[in-house]
């Protein structure tokens, strides 16, 4: 969807008489921040996680497919700006340089959001969870609050001048993580609630919400109006996807969980440039979407392999002779006392 937005707003394909449709796709980023929100934060509510091993682990999966990314794309496009700025894209602080902010990879500006959200989330899960371990109501209520202070901060005037450091920072995009982060929370301290949500009737509502807030107008209410409904929308239908099977799955199904682990993430860092790279060989319309289509996920499946599950791999065995080493360093949370199964790291897609 968002590779579809980049078409239609750059005039390669239309996508008419759909073309509303697919313009919106930028709101996929915001399912991103949903699923994070709720894939991350959801051991440390179950807890113990260390931090050394967290930090490891999250790295390993975000940075090697990004540096390749850097260098094949500089070599792909000629552009010189990763090669001019290299400190400012390798330690992801584009974001707060106006020049740089949404170049070169432009959808980088989400990953920085991503990285910032995963070192700050043990200090946020350290001072918030203790505080509410036993006490739904009480832990909800703190993250509505953290959402509508977040916000707030997304929609203030200063905020949207320089967005950034603003509007798209981690503060002003919290919001977006935090219904992810409400559900983690509720599938670990009332496993019982979350079982409850997920069934048909609730699903149904998260899809309305979704598509909702996909198509509302574009005026300033409407727009956040419209990413309030996505965001809630979405976090309504995980714990019906995430509800226990007694079928298999089917092969759409699987196909889909297979792009999903092996093609997105390098899918949204590379598709651009090859957009480009095929629009500048002449190609428009449906055979230059499928011809892009097709590269990227060439290119998605050859960074997987070659070069993210090497490195997963290793997070997760090289690196414990480290890890060991390190153990002083780590602060692990308190076990939750909901007799939820006791998870000790995220697990890596």
């Amino acid at each position: 969807m968002v590779m579809a937005h980049h078409f239609v707003i750059s005039g390669t394909w239309d996508m008419a008489p759909a073309s509303a449709f697919f313009l919106n796709g930028y709101r996929g980023v915001l399912v991103f921040f949903v699923l994070s929100g709720f894939l991350v934060f959801r051991p440390f509510v179950a807890g113990p996680v260390g931090t050394g091993s967290y930090v490891v682990r999250r790295i390993a999966r975000v940075m090697p497919a990004y540096v390749l990314a850097l260098v094949g794309i500089t070599l792909l496009s000629g552009e010189r700006t990763f090669t001019d700025h290299p400190a400012q894209f390798l330690l992801l602080l584009q974001n707060y340089d106006p020049q740089l902010f949404q170049t070169f990879i432009p959808t980088s500006w989400t990953l920085v959001l991503e990285m910032t959200f995963y070192l700050v989330l043990p200090i946020v899960a350290m001072a918030f969870l203790p505080v509410v371990r036993g006490r739904l109501p009480r832990g909800l209520a703190m993250l509505l609050a953290l959402g509508v202070v977040s916000l707030l901060v997304h929609v203030s005037p200063g905020a949207a001048s320089a967005p950034g450091v603003g509007s798209q920072s981690l503060p002003g995009m919290l919001w977006a993580f935090v219904p992810g982060m409400a559900v983690a929370l509720v599938t670990v301290e009332r496993p019982d609630l979350a079982a409850r949500l997920a069934n048909g009737y609730v699903a149904i509502i998260g899809a309305a919400l979704v598509s909702a807030g996909w198509m509302l107008g574009n005026t300033p209410v409407l727009f956040m109006t419209a990413d309030v409904f996505l965001v809630l929308g979405i976090s309504l239908l995980i714990p019906w996807l995430t509800r226990p099977r007694t079928t298999p799955e089917s092969w759409p199904i699987r196909r889909l969980a297979w792009f999903g682990v092996v093609v997105s993430y390098p899918f949204y860092l590379w598709h651009m440039a090859v957009m480009h790279s095929v629009v500048g060989a002449g190609l428009v319309g449906p055979l230059a979407f499928a011809i892009t289509f097709g590269l990227v996920v060439v290119i998605g499946v050859a960074s997987y392999r070659l070069v993210e599950r090497p490195a997963m791999r290793w997070a997760h065995t090289g690196s414990a002779p480290w890890r060991r080493r390190h153990a002083a360093a780590d602060v692990p949370l308190p076990a939750t006392s909901t007799g939820a199964p006791q998870i000790t790291e995220p697990q890596l897609a």
